[in-house]
């Protein structure tokens, strides 16, 4: 019975304070450089009414250089039907426009 009472009226503890605005072992000169603002590599476009990542069409991970862009280009082009071949160089051509 004490003990149930112990767990149910016992002192709440107050969570820690996490400090998030510098690592260890940084200073504040070097804090400000690796402050920068992430970036979404992804590139998304739509066809026939739905939404696609560019790299996934190609079989790329996102951010991959121009050079893996266009091999992978050439080569779903080569590899896949007429049908499918619009839906490819859409992919291609939104890629291309981010890297400008």
């Amino acid at each position: 019975m004490g003990l149930v009472l112990y767990m149910m009226y016992r002192p709440k503890r107050r969570p820690t304070r996490l400090k998030l605005s510098q690592e260890r072992g940084m200073s504040k000169s070097n804090s400000n450089e690796t402050s920068a603002e992430p970036r979404d590599l992804s590139v998304v476009f739509q066809f026939n009414g739905h939404s696609f990542e560019a790299y996934e069409v190609l079989g790329l991970p996102a951010g991959s250089a121009r050079d893996k862009v266009e091999e992978a280009y050439e080569q779903a082009m080569s590899e896949n039907e007429a049908e499918s071949k619009e839906f490819i160089d859409l992919a291609y051509k939104s890629i291309l426009q981010t890297l400008v």
